[in-house]
This record gives C-alpha cells, structure tokens and sequence, in this order.
C-alpha cells in the first residue's frame, strides 16, 4: 500500500476500465483507490494518447467525473451523422 500522497499523485478508482492499449502501473492506495506508479499526469497523458484515447473532466450537478473517449471511433460517429 502507498505510504504518501503527494502533490501530483494520480488516483484512479478501483475497477475502472480501462482499453487494452492503455496499461500502466498501480498499486492499492485507499480503500477503493489505486495509485498510479512511475507516471506523472504528463506522462500519463503521454499513454493516454498514444493509445489512441482522448481523457477529459465533466462536472454535472456538482459531481465531477471523468471520461476517457477513443478518437478514432468517436471521429467515426461524427462522420457517419
């Protein structure tokens, strides 16, 4: 289990899904929480687009969540409309 949090750290919730072509390190954290390992947010967003993937913030309601969308299928719908 991580022993500090930092400025910076990268918590992702436990069972979040994720594509296959995005892998990287993590270990449990908090409970329901995983630490990202040896990535920094630039470095994530690195993989992140590499992959191919497009990760942005959404806030309704005062509830903020996260959405990691794939470009080449959501440019794929927009064409097709």
């Amino acid at each position: 289990m991580a022993e500090t949090i930092n400025t910076g750290t990268i918590l992702i919730k436990d069972g979040t899904f994720f594509p296959d072509a995005l892998r990287f390190e993590s270990e449990p954290c908090a409970t329901g929480w995983r630490l990202v390992k040896n990535l920094d947010g630039y470095g994530l967003g690195r993989k992140i687009h590499e992959a191919g993937w497009t990760f942005f913030w959404l806030v309704k309601s005062g509830q903020p969540y996260s959405v990691l969308m794939d470009k080449r299928r959501y440019a794929e719908q927009s064409s097709e409309s």
